[in-house]
């Protein structure tokens, strides 16, 4: 058993063993121990250390880090050293190779020039110059960098790598190519684990859908998806269309983008300017046979809360929230609206009884792009959850725009549900499905044409409106005009009625019975002069171009026209079961 003064010296020992210690020179944390093929020493300055130069299969050892090179001059002192010549530093996990390596053994940081490799897990760096801090495993890579990286190639002027977290940070411009992409941003950072690059600065990603452009952004390679940032434009690619917005979210492999904040739809077409010609001989031919003057470019704009493009067998961009659009003097407004651009088709409003495929639905189901069929089955166009979600995202969703209206050849159409059809990139017609009614400006401001139906179809020819079809419960009022002075009114109720137009003017009137017998009024000019604002059609409402309801475009209707429940035979003769029609000039 130790005694009392035993265990005092003891505790002296330690004491006085920890002093001489703590007194001695820092030196490197590991030894550092060398060999070669032939080796001197000399002193150095003062005689006060040795320099060695190795010569041949120079090799440095230090814990688990093993240097070699083909020959080398070590400062014994200084625990550092300076290697040319096919140099190589392994450690667990990861080699660099270069022409120079100057070595610390203290620090334990290399710094390599000419021709430097460091492979990594999964990641290979080359560069010009490189300084790699071996115990916190960090390198500095100059000179012009390429990173290889699980089938990708990564260039950039500059690049800092975490090797224990696998994160490249990129400075001086980085470009970004593998089989399905390539970006390129002012700089970045590249996770190499998950594969996902975030880049920022006059970032600009090209794929097979597009090239998308933005401030910053987002990519994961694995499922080529991207999130942008900050002015952000998407180009389709083969198409003439370009979606803008403060944040897109592409995913390539669904054939689906979604843009919030401020989102904006672009599409430019050109279309051939055929001179108009009552020659039969020229206007039997097809429209691509008509002598051309020229083309001019008709520009789609559509503006939205919410704004998606789904891209496949049918190409479809869809705007939701707000929907403002433009096409030359086509303005229109609404809640929804789809562009299909393989289909040549726009649509407007909820589609409750639209006949267009909806993105989602089967392709069996859609009409063909010519004038619609009465008997095609109508489709449901609701938006998918992906538009809400995505319109929510942007703020607060207050509705403000009836849903919808358009306005055209001094003309205003609405409905439940609207399609614009064109064939060449020039409108060919507009369909409108229940609910419809269309107010025209004539030749006297105050004296508004009004045309009611459950579907109207209106064709157009060279941007101006030819032909008017109202169908189910049809009913119209026609202001006339004897030369350039007004003669009164025309009211009608029928089934179907079909109005031609001359020179913007409605020159023929048709009604068809069928199930219920047509109903003419004619009033004559002194009954209307000065109150030409109460011959309304039930319904009647007139917007401005933002959707609001025009100043007195509400006022009572005390001439409005209701549709009978049978005919009104003072005003009409009885007519057999089968449909009749009347025409009138």
């Amino acid at each position: 058993m130790m005694n009392r003064r035993s265990i005092i010296l003891c505790f002296c020992c330690f004491f006085c063993a920890a002093a001489r210690l703590l007194a001695q020179p820092i030196g490197p944390a590991q030894p550092v121990t060398f060999s070669a093929d032939s080796s001197r020493a000399t002193s150095g300055a003062g005689g006060a250390s040795l320099v060695w130069t190795l010569m041949g299969n120079v090799r440095i050892l230090q814990g688990t880090t093993t240097i070699t090179a083909d020959k080398g001059t070590w400062y014994e002192s200084a625990q550092q050293g300076v290697l040319t010549g096919k140099v190589r530093i392994v450690q667990p996990g990861n080699t660099l190779t270069a022409t120079q390596v100057e070595y610390n053994g203290i620090s334990k940081v290399a710094v390599a020039s000419g021709g430097v490799t460091i492979v990594d897990t999964g990641a290979t760096i080359k560069s010009a110059t490189a300084e790699y801090d071996m115990g916190r495993r960090v390198a500095q890579f100059g000179g012009g960098v390429t990173v290889l990286d699980s089938g990708a190639t990564i260039t950039s002027a500059s690049l800092n790598y975490d090797l224990s977290q696998r994160i490249a940070r990129f400075r001086g411009g980085v470009t970004l190519r593998d089989s399905n992409s390539t970006l390129r941003a002012a700089e970045g950072e590249y996770y190499s684990a998950t594969m996902k690059a975030d880049f920022r600065g006059n970032v600009v990603v090209t794929n097979d859908s597009g090239t998308i452009h933005a401030d910053n952004l987002t990519h994961w390679r694995a499922t080529q998806e991207s999130f942008a940032v900050g002015n952000v434009k998407v180009d389709a690619r083969y198409q003439r269309t370009q979606m803008f917005g403060d944040t897109i979210h592409a995913f390539p492999q669904r054939n689906y983008t979604v843009a919030t904040g401020n989102p904006r739809l672009v599409k430019i077409d050109s279309v051939s300017i055929a001179p108009e010609t009552s020659n039969s001989a020229t206007t039997n031919l097809p429209p691509d046979s008509l002598p051309a003057n020229g083309f001019r470019y008709d520009t789609t704009v559509i503006t939205s809360r919410a704004m998606e493009a789904y891209r496949g067998e049918q190409e479809e961009y869809r705007a939701t929230g707000n929907v403002m659009l433009t096409r030359g003097t086509l303005q229109a407004v609404g809640q929804i609206a789809r562009l299909l651009n393989n289909r040549e088709l726009i649509t407007l409003g909820s589609g409750r009884k639209q006949a267009v495929v909806d993105s989602a639905a089967s392709s069996d189901s859609a009409t063909n792009s010519a004038t619609p069929d009465t008997a095609s089955a109508p489709v449901t166009g609701a938006p998918r959850p992906d538009t809400t979600a995505a319109a929510t995202a942007a703020g607060s969703l207050a509705v403000s725009f009836p849903d919808p209206i358009i306005w055209y050849d001094k003309s205003q159409i609405t409905g439940d549900t609207i399609t614009i059809g064109m064939a060449e990139q020039r409108l060919q017609w507009i369909e409108v499905w229940r609910e419809a009614f269309a107010i025209s400006e004539g030749k006297i401001p105050q004296r508004l044409d009004q045309l009611r139906g459950n579907r109207m179809l209106f064709t157009v020819r060279l941007d101006t409106i030819r032909e008017v079809r109202s169908e189910g419960e049809a009913a119209s009022i026609y202001f006339n005009y004897d030369r350039e002075h007004p003669d009164g009114v025309v009211r009608a109720v029928c089934d179907t009625m079909v109005i031609t137009f001359d020179a913007g003017q409605a020159a023929e009137v048709e009604t068809i019975g069928g199930q219920r017998l047509s109903d003419w009024e004619v009033v004559p000019e002194q009954n209307v002069a000065g109150v030409e604002s109460s011959y309304r059609l039930e319904g009647f409402r007139r917007y401005d171009r933002l959707g609001g309801i025009a100043q007195n475009a509400g006022q009572q209707q005390t001439n409005s026209v209701v549709i009978p429940s049978k005919p009104i035979e003072r005003q009409v003769e009885k007519q057999s079961t089968e449909e009749a029609s009347q025409k009138r000039r």
